[in-house]
This record gives C-alpha cells, structure tokens and sequence, in this order.
C-alpha cells in the first residue's frame, strides 16, 4: 500500500499534477484498496486564471490516484461559485471555500497545499503551510527575492515536509532529454545560455485609486506587501506590473526560461556577479484625449489593455540580464514586448518563407530531434543544419519565381533586390558556417552556445 507521504514524496508534479510510478491499478480497484486513511486531502490557494488549471488537473486525478480537492481558498469571494462549479464539473464533489488562508492551514484535514498567489505571498504562504505540517506545490517563481527562498528551504527541513515550485519543464520528457544530450557532451563545452521570454504585451492602462468591490479582502490580498489604497489596474493579474506584489515578466513567465538555461549550464549555485538593465518602452508617455483613448480589449488574466496608451505599471517591459559564475561561464537573459516582432513574423512568413515548412521554421523539437516530413534527425549535425539553409533558399526561389512561369525575368524592384541580397547571404552563410552549433529553441526560446575556434 502507498502510504501518504511516500507518495507524495515519488509523485512528480508539473503543472499541478501528479504521476505515480508504479501504479496500474484501474480507478474502481485502487480504490477498492486504498482506504479513506489513505486519501490526500489538498487544499488551493489561489483560484483565478492558474488556480482554474489547477482546479482541473486536481480534480482530474481523484479516481485514479486518491487525490481529493478539499478546500479551495481565495480573497475574493466572487470567484467561489464559478470555481466550486468547475470543480464539481471535474472532479464530483464540491469543495468548501475560504477566504482566508490561515483556516486553511488550521485545517488538521488537510494533508497538501497548492499555491497560485501573488508571487508576494508565496514565502509566507509556504511558510505558514510548512509550519502546519503540510506539503507544499507552489507557482514560479519560488519566491519574491532570494532571501524570502532561504527562508521558505530552512522551513521545509525544519518541519520536515515536501515542497515544490512550479518549474514544469523539469517535468518535461523532451526537455530532459535535449539537457541529458547537452550534459553528455552532445555540443561540446558549453561556456554560455541564453534564456529568451518575449510576449505581446500592450499598456494595462491607468485607473485612480478607488475602494474594492464587494467580497473581495484586500487587506488579505495585500498581506505581507506595503499597505497601499486599492486601484484596479494593480490588482488582479496586474500586479505582475508593479514592484510591492510582483516583478515583472522576468519574475512571470521568465522564470521557466531563465531555469532551462541555468539547468543547461549546470549551475546549481549563485553568480559571482550579476548586471540587470532595461525600461519602460514602446507605450505613450502622454494620457491620450478622451476621444483617442484606445477602447479595452480583454486579454489574459481577465483584464484589459490599451494599446500604447499610458500606463502606470513599474516593472520593465524590455530587461537584459547578464549572470557571470565563478568559472567564468556566462548566462544572458532577456524579457521584452514580442507585439513588433510578431508583425515582423507576419511578414516574414507571407512574403518569404511560405513556401518552407513550418516544422523547419519553427525547430520544433520532438524528444530532442527535429520532426520534418516524418524523418527524425539529431538537428546539431552539420548535415542537416545545410538541408535546412537549402530549403530555406529553395523556399525563397519558389517564392520569387512560382511554377508556371516560362522564363525567369528579374524585375528591377526593391522588393526582388532585397530577396537576392538575402539569397547572397544565406548561401553565404552556408558556406562559411559549416561548423556552427546550435540547439535551436526547446519550446522555451532558450538558445545553448558553444565557443567555435576561429
């Protein structure tokens, strides 16, 4: 029989979900052997946007791995009737709603947390949960600063519990098997990582300070950041946008990026030193007359954006960062607004490259190999590096001169001028590159270097 601990502590946990090695038994027969005694008890903090994937992935376990949704838990009350619903629709039963975290943790029946807060709260959260005696899945990033992580490992030990952060790529079959290949030596010596995190983010826009609305607690929501009025545009969701609750798209979705990259190099201490630089860009400086004002479109997280209107939000949008160790290895990383480079795509994709396929394009990789009319090839030989630079000039010749035509007449245009200068230098860099290496994108944007003798 698994007992409670031993399986939470051999379940792996992505996002939100468990896997059991071990175990086929089939829903009706496992529980037939494993006992109320036995039944994980979990409790979710948190229920807005992550918290609803959570509420599903949850609940998606309970027949075949004895996992029940107790208790879900948010500041703001408006949620419960909506979430409890999903619950219901996922899992079969309906969990009981708190807005208060700490009767959470009061609760003796309750063996497991998972927490999808503000990234302000989750040292305290998890603290308070380890000191409860209860285990613990929590959301990237593990904390708001470093010194709140010490704390939140020294409590783990301390109570002798299990706590996770949300790094879902660890959980990766692919991933895994591209940064087995790179610590086997797959690429050679690796002396650099490039971690890239772009997305397509317009202004949040401005609001004045007003009182919440009715069920929400804000005091609670505020915890342990400074007391400050309530404003819509840094609440829910925005608060990624605004240094007392969150830290920007480096501190968001730049986390399990920035993770692949340290993973890749091997790192599993501290830089020795560390350069960070970046600002506001792209977005109006001015607020926009009533009448040019760009209408609210509803976006993620169930807010609003504006366009390029003005906005209040701190954080950067653009951000670099240049981590050195000790060993003299190197790791940048980058956060910015993919909403210019998108449109840069778009034309890329319609005016060139429609004829080559995307699974060239893109580099998607399939258990750490290139998927492409299905053949499956390492993509670091040099073999295969060339056949993709060819497609890629065939892709441009069939799109400048399309099947059909009886001779090839070059029109004297900007337009075919710039395709041959781009010809030239593809074929060029065919020629003179035979020896580059590069592990394209992992589905994480993250780019792996090897230093090239000249």
């Amino acid at each position: 029989m698994t007992k409670r601990r031993d399986f939470i502590k051999t379940g792996v946990m992505g996002t939100a979900g468990i896997a059991i090695g071990g175990l086929s038994l089939s829903a009706k027969s496992y529980n037939s052997v494993i006992g109320a005694n036995d039944r994980i008890n979990l409790a979710l903090i948190g229920i807005r946007n992550q918290g609803a994937v959570h509420i599903g992935n949850w609940s998606s376990i309970k027949d075949s791995d004895n996992v029940v949704l107790k208790t879900i838990c948010d500041t703001d009350e408006r949620l419960f009737d909506s979430r409890t619903k999903l619950a219901l629709e996922k899992g079969g039963t309906k969990p009981a709603t708190e807005w208060d975290l700490r009767k959470v943790f009061e609760d003796k029946d309750i063996h497991a947390v998972s927490i999808v807060t503000p990234n302000h709260w989750h040292a305290l959260a998890t603290i308070w949960a380890c000191q409860a005696g209860k285990h613990v899945y929590v959301e990237k990033p593990a904390s708001y600063n470093i010194w709140e992580g010490k704390k939140m490992i020294e409590a783990a030990r301390k109570y002798n519990v299990f706590v996770q952060v949300g790094k879902n790529n660890r959980s990766s079959p692919n991933v895994r098997e591209a940064i087995k290949f790179i610590h086997d030596g797959g690429i050679g010596e690796v002396f650099m990582a490039r971690g890239l995190c772009y997305k397509a983010r317009d202004s949040y826009g401005i609001a004045k300070d007003s009182q919440p609305p009715a069920g929400f607690h804000y005091d609670i929501w505020l915890g342990p950041a400074p007391m400050r009025p309530y404003n819509e545009k840094k609440g829910h969701y925005n608060w990624h946008w605004y240094w007392d609750t969150g830290n920007g798209d480096t501190g968001n979705t730049g986390p399990h990026q920035l993770d692949i990259a340290r993973w890749g190099l091997k790192k599993d201490e501290h830089p020795v030193s560390v350069y960070s630089t970046g600002g506001l860009y792209g977005l109006n400086k001015e607020e926009s007359a009533p009448d040019k004002k760009t209408p609210g479109k509803l976006v993620y997280g169930d807010v609003e954006a504006y366009g390029k209107d003005k906005t209040s939000q701190e954080t950067p949008n653009t951000q670099t960062c240049s981590y050195r160790y000790k060993d003299g290895t190197l790791l940048e990383f980058e956060t910015g607004d993919a909403t210019q480079i998108r449109k840069v795509i778009k034309v890329l994709r319609s005016e060139i490259f429609s004829t080559v396929p995307m699974a060239i394009l893109k580099f998607q990789v399939t258990h750490g190999k290139l998927s492409d009319k299905g053949k499956k090839s390492h993509l670091l030989l040099p073999k295969n590096r060339l056949r993709i630079r060819k497609q890629i000039i065939i892709g441009i010749l069939s799109k400048l001169y399309a099947p059909g035509k009886k001779s090839l007449c070059i029109a004297i245009s900007v337009k075919v001028f710039y395709h041959l200068i781009l010809l030239i230098w593809l074929i060029f860099h065919t020629v003179l590159t035979d020896r580059l290496s590069l592990m394209g994108q992992l589905r994480s944007s993250l780019m792996i270097r090897r230093l090239i003798p000249c």
